[in-house]
């Protein structure tokens, strides 16, 4: 029987040290990847974001599981800090950055348990939060129909008005001369002292409806409804801007000059902020964006900055459309030969 030469002995050794140098990478890792939850200061939570999983499945870091206002917006980031330790849970204040008529409910945080679920270590990044969102203000409350003032009335033709206000002045004999059914003075017809025999119609005093808007850096015409009024908008079109004024509760029938500061806010917050209130994707103009992939919609200067910008990195790149629209020539296709002749520029004279 032939016993192991010390050669052989020492190679056995330096093969072994060999292996736990390989796997110590990963045990380390494994270390770095669990964290004790009560050391943890704070956590960040996106929306869209999904959490890792180590027994159970990854899923959405945000999660509304309630309220009034819950599926009407989507806070883009939660900021939840630690504020104790009560000796069996910790104790965390989730804050974010929403519109002054919004608040959070009931929070929970949780964590998956790096061994077992009560284990006091956690996966790293694996929490999230389910959260109630609620509207501060009762106007917002779509499900006491009461208490809400924007809900219309069908009786006598009463439509739009407010169950707080007292009964308005209704035009007596429908639309004006111009087409428009408002104010009196100066809009081709006046007030009536009964109720309207067709399309009635509440519109403001003169002193307090505003017949151009500032939106966006556009004029927005206010005898116009203000869904057709917003198309204005460089970026808005017509089923864009319908969408835009039912996410904010706006009746469709108002003029744009009868818009209160607060509906107009609102408005334009929706507008800028489309995914935050579950405007789907495909709906926008901007989507998968060649330098961040983000889908915005873009209004107004955006546009023409981000086309101008699109064209210059064609040109750039030399890229065929890029080319085209340098030359000045048709880019998408058509024919030349015949067309498009009027409107060139006319070549140099020479001088006699």
């Amino acid at each position: 029987m032939k016993w192991p030469s010390a050669y052989s002995s020492q190679g056995i050794i330096i093969a072994f040290l060999g292996v736990l140098t390989l796997f110590s990478p990963l045990t380390e890792a494994v270390s770095h990847s669990k964290v004790l939850l009560k050391d943890v200061q704070t956590i960040t939570l996106h929306q869209g974001r999904m959490t890792t999983g180590r027994r159970t499945s990854p899923v959405r870091q945000l999660k509304c599981v309630g309220g009034n206002a819950c599926g009407d917006y989507e806070p883009d980031v939660v900021q939840c800090t630690n504020t104790g330790f009560d000796g069996s849970d910790v104790q965390w204040k989730c804050q974010a950055d929403m519109p002054s008529n919004l608040r959070f409910g009931r929070l929970n945080v949780y964590c998956e348990g790096y061994a077992y679920p009560e284990d006091p270590y956690v996966l790293k990044g694996s929490c999230g939060l389910e959260y109630n969102l609620f509207y501060t203000d009762v106007r917002y409350n779509q499900d006491k129909s009461w208490d809400n003032p924007y809900r219309y009335q069908s009786t006598k033709g009463q439509r739009g008005v407010r169950r707080d206000d007292p009964p308005p002045p209704y035009r007596a004999h429908g639309r004006g001369s111009d087409g428009y059914d408002g104010p009196g003075d100066g809009w081709g017809g006046g007030w009536g002292s009964g109720w309207g025999s067709n399309n009635n119609y509440r519109g403001k005093p003169t002193g307090q409806f505003q017949h151009i808007l500032r939106v966006l850096n556009t004029n927005v015409d206010g005898k116009n409804k203000i869904m057709f009024a917003m198309t204005n908008i460089k970026g808005v079109g017509r089923r864009y801007a319908n969408l835009v004024c039912k996410k904010a509760d706006v009746d469709l029938k108002k003029r744009a000059g009868e818009l209160t500061n607060e509906e107009l806010e609102r408005l334009v917050t929706i507008m800028q902020n489309p995914t935050q209130y579950k405007i789907p994707q495909w709906f926008l103009n901007r989507q998968k964006n060649f330098v961040d992939g983000k889908y915005t919609q873009l209004l107004a200067n955006g546009l023409d900055n981000q086309l101008r910008e699109d064209l210059e990195r064609l040109k750039k790149i030399r890229a065929h459309r890029g080319l085209r629209h340098y030359w000045g020539v048709r880019v998408r296709g058509q024919h030349t030969k015949t067309t498009g002749r009027r409107g060139r520029v006319v070549g140099v004279s020479k001088k006699k």
